[in-house]
């Protein structure tokens, strides 16, 4: 028996996905990493509930040290022409403060392992703090 000095009975935290009905498991995270489905289209890729289908074109952004960032520009050009994301030019977007910039480019990615190639090499540069 639970004494009044416990508080308020604690509820759990509500899950992220999908929770297929009359599953008594543990409920999971399947947003965080995409998977291939079968049922999926050639060319397309799941994201949760949601599939992305390729070639796919958006504004890529990048959120980086000013500081250190003074070669970003060319740089993100270079691995994006790599990995064959058809990248338009690159444009400096406003950012509060003197710490961050950000840059948008528009790509178009043909395939899911392109896109995830560029990602991977843009998050992997020194001044780089944020890939969207």
């Amino acid at each position: 028996m639970a004494s009044s000095d416990e508080g308020p009975e604690r509820q759990p935290a509500a899950s992220i996905g999908p929770t297929p009905v009359g599953d008594d498991s543990e409920p999971t995270d399947d947003a965080s990493e995409p998977t291939s489905d079968a049922s999926a289209p050639a060319g397309a890729a799941s994201f949760g509930d949601e599939t992305l289908r390729f070639p796919v074109s958006f504004d890529l952004r990048i959120i980086y040290t000013l500081a250190s960032g003074a070669t970003l520009e060319e740089d993100a050009l270079r691995i994006l022409v790599a990995a064959h994301a058809n990248p338009a030019r690159p444009t400096a977007l406003p950012a509060p403060g003197v710490t961050y910039g950000r840059l948008s480019v528009p790509v178009t990615f043909s395939d899911r392992e392109s896109m995830y190639s560029a990602y991977a090499a843009l998050g992997a540069l020194q001044c780089v703090k944020a890939v969207l």
